[in-house]
């Protein structure tokens, strides 16, 4: 089957929507901006390029909804006397994930 080339017609917004529509576009920007910022601060993350990538991973966990697995992602984290510049908290993907919990798992991970 062969795909159309047509572009389908946007319906028509009025006005007074589309302004309330820009002023809800505007305050989730606003809330995404004060995200990055207030995670760039509160993990002392100093370096351009680390601010670059917590700001691109904030948007995909806000946008993508941790799409394919919902990490959690720690800066400056402290390994031994070293500070990694980010970790990955991959059990907390799988507490999340039923699929991957079971008994003999938790009393293997109580046991570590």
């Amino acid at each position: 089957m062969k795909k159309s080339n047509t572009v389908p017609e946007l319906p028509i917004i009025p006005s007074n929507i589309n302004k309330e529509i820009d002023v809800l576009g505007d305050a989730a920007h606003d809330r995404f901006i004060d995200s990055i910022y207030e995670k760039i601060e509160n993990g002392n993350v100093t370096s351009p390029p680390e601010q670059l990538f917590l700001a691109a991973w904030v948007y995909i966990d806000e946008h993508e909804k941790g799409y394919p697995y919902r990490l959690e992602l720690r800066p400056q984290f402290k390994i031994g006397r070293y500070f990694a510049d980010f970790t990955v908290d991959f059990f907390a993907m799988f507490m999340d994930s039923p699929l991957f919990i079971n008994e003999d798992l938790l009393q293997e991970i109580s046991n570590d």
